[in-house]
């Protein structure tokens, strides 16, 4: 849903509350009301399309604007609590406002809201893969949520890989190594196009002994619409770890899911159960709430090409 589409009542919930966040983005005062949704609904006379009873379409007296920006408003309160100081609005009675303007392209957050409204080719002029940050991103959350100490430890096994590592075997023994645990890659030969096995990150909290049973966490990103039809393509850590490690680590991993969109409060469980512990924008913006220092310059290159092209234009 872009800016300068009217949202419609059928838009969902969170999707409203999206766009009174991205208008403060677009406002020349950084700021959006529950009146500003009210009127963009009338405005588009999207409530027609909307069943207010059994009777009919209808919005009698402007009720079900009323109650769609009401609803979206509540969402934006959710959010607050959700993100902590990672949430890059001050929130009024029935406004937002944007909290630091100068600060807008390393809030984790709004580099999520605009992934998710428009999408991976949002800022194509960039010329920066907004995805491969958005793992960084999401590396740095998940190491956040489990702790530090100085035996924790991360490996991102995303392909294409970052590291010396580039052949999938190769990838598995340096991970093996890292952990102390899993014996290396099995002599099974991989498919020859194998590339993750749907394994994009790994975190896990360490022991100072080194032995075997540790906390460790795969995680999986999608960063695009479609992350639903990809939801089940990472296995269960125990699953994984037995189909390509040697010695599988003594406490199977737990999964993690990592998307930058919000997800509405029904869904939640459902997409729990199949994904593993989900990291949807606010909880990644509360675990990281500012980019992290080494993607920082790609992700202002890419979120000021987002908000030329999709906001501000």
């Amino acid at each position: 849903m872009g800016l300068l589409t009217s949202p419609t009542a059928s838009s969902g919930i969170t999707q409203l509350a999206d766009w009174i966040e991205l208008k403060a983005l677009s406002s020349s005062d950084n700021n959006a009301s529950l009146q500003d949704l009210v009127a963009e609904l009338r405005r588009g006379g999207s409530t027609d399309a909307v069943q207010e009873d059994s009777e009919g379409l209808v919005d009698r007296g402007g009720e079900l604007t009323e109650r769609l920006a009401s609803d979206a408003f509540s969402e934006i309160e959710d959010r607050v609590v959700a993100a902590g100081a990672g949430y890059p609005f001050d929130v009024g009675t029935q406004h937002i406002e944007l909290a630091s303007p100068a600060d807008i392209t390393a809030s984790t957050y709004i580099f999520q809201l605009l992934l998710s409204s428009f999408g991976v080719g949002a800022g194509t002029r960039s010329r920066v893969r907004p995805e491969r940050d958005f793992e960084d991103i999401s590396l740095d959350a998940a190491r956040s949520y489990l702790g530090r100490n100085p035996h924790d430890g991360s490996y991102l096994f995303a392909f294409p890989r970052r590291t010396d590592e580039r052949s999938f075997p190769e990838a598995v023994d340096r991970l093996s190594e890292l952990l102390g645990e899993g014996g290396g890659a099995k002599s099974v030969r991989p498919a020859r196009d194998q590339k993750d096995a749907h394994l994009d990150l790994v975190v896990w909290h360490g022991f100072a002994d080194r032995r075997p049973g540790q906390m460790i966490a795969f995680g999986q990103c999608s960063a695009g619409k479609n992350w639903r039809t990809r939801i089940t393509g990472l296995p269960d850590g125990g699953s994984w770890c037995q189909a390509w490690m040697l010695d599988p680590p003594a406490v199977p991993p737990i999964r993690m899911l990592f998307v930058p969109h919000r997800l509405t409060e029904e869904e939640w469980q459902t997409r729990s159960i199949l994904g593993g512990v989900l990291f949807e924008r606010c909880r990644i913006a509360y675990h990281s709430p500012k980019v992290p220092e080494r993607v920082a310059t790609r992700c202002e290159r890419w979120v000021t090409a987002a908000l030329d092209t999709n906001v501000l234009a």
